[in-house]
């Protein structure tokens, strides 16, 4: 009886250790399944990289869950793959023009790289994620969804509070659905983006956008003879460029009608002190005489008519000097 039982004991072990040795080389060859898959994702992932996270999800489901340092090794590997796999793929996308779908995929190479704590690959991600939102933003403007087109442009500034473009275009749909002040602000946001990091040619296009608009806005004011709204007007545009010597006299002109000489004669100072070179100064000193005529500062007036040398303000200029004021 006892020497029965040992028998079926020893019977038993046996079974045991060859079905042990059957699961270890499964293993084995599981492994090598899984590597193999591994390898052909690294391969496939720059020109096909739906087959290689197809591999990459296939060697997960093998090593995912077993516990030797071979399978870690090869889950550490499959995870540091991830965000370039994604990265690719959200590429492919956005080469097509399918910023949304590119969008998405673009979020999952995202926390693929924060899984991995790949901060210099998120910062590329993010970056790429910030010209996504601008591209649907453009996207949004051109088919005049415009407030679509503006929430697409801040969430750009949010993954990059430097990228000066959304605010140009946030500033240009807000233009469009005539939210003036509005527009204004971010055209400053923007401008003080530039100053800040030395953009020098999207200081320029700024400036001129916000006096451009501000200038055609003048305009009609001052072709309604509303005076008080050119100057409040262009002193707003003076916020945005403090050189612009048109600028200056067209304010000079508008205080002169409102009786104000003494502001009207600081303005002809600016406008001369930023009149471009060559350009014409003659209005500006006629009307610094008209300013010092109405003053009673004759002498002056007189001076200021006598730089006018040519043009069609020197015969109003010579009368004055010679018939109004006669002067020295």
């Amino acid at each position: 009886m006892i020497m029965a039982r040992r028998i079926l004991w020893m019977g038993l072990v046996c079974a045991m250790g060859l079905l042990l040795g059957v699961a270890l080389q499964a293993s084995g060859q599981d492994m090598g399944k899984a590597a193999e898959y591994y390898n052909q994702a690294a391969k496939a992932m720059r020109n096909d990289p739906n087959h290689a996270l197809t591999g990459l999800d296939e060697c997960m489901k093998i090593v995912g869950s077993v516990d030797t340092p071979e399978a870690k090794a090869l889950v550490e590997r499959c995870n540091k793959l991830y965000p370039q796999a994604y990265y690719m793929k959200a590429g492919q996308l956005y080469a097509k023009k399918e910023f949304k779908e590119s969008l998405s995929i673009m979020e999952q190479a995202k926390a693929a790289a924060l899984k991995v704590n790949d901060e210099k690959f998120g910062k590329r991600v993010d970056n790429t994620i910030t010209q996504i939102y601008f591209q649907l933003a453009l996207q949004a403007q051109q088919e005049t969804d415009y407030n679509g087109a503006i929430g697409f442009a801040q969430k750009a500034l949010v993954t990059n509070e430097n990228f000066i473009d959304a605010y140009v275009v946030e500033a240009q749909c807000l233009d469009s659905l005539k939210l003036r002040d509005s527009m204004l602000s971010t055209i400053a946001l923007g401008l003080e983006t530039a100053r800040r990091t030395a953009n020098v040619k999207r200081q320029i296009d700024l400036r001129v956008m916000a006096t451009n608009y501000l200038k055609a806005e003048a305009k009609g004011y001052y072709d309604a003879k509303q005076n008080e709204k050119v100057v409040a007007t262009l002193t707003q545009a003076l916020a945005f460029d403090d050189r612009d010597g048109a600028v200056y006299q067209t304010i000079a002109t508008s205080e002169y009608e409102l009786k104000h000489y003494e502001k009207a004669l600081e303005h002809c100072e600016k406008a001369l002190e930023f009149a471009g070179v060559g350009a014409d100064k003659a209005q500006v000193y006629f009307l610094e005489g008209q300013c010092y005529q109405a003053l009673g500062r004759n002498d002056e007036a007189c001076e200021a008519y006598k730089k006018i040398e040519a043009g069609p303000f020197l015969k109003s200029a010579q009368h004055q000097v010679k018939e109004v004021l006669k002067c020295k």
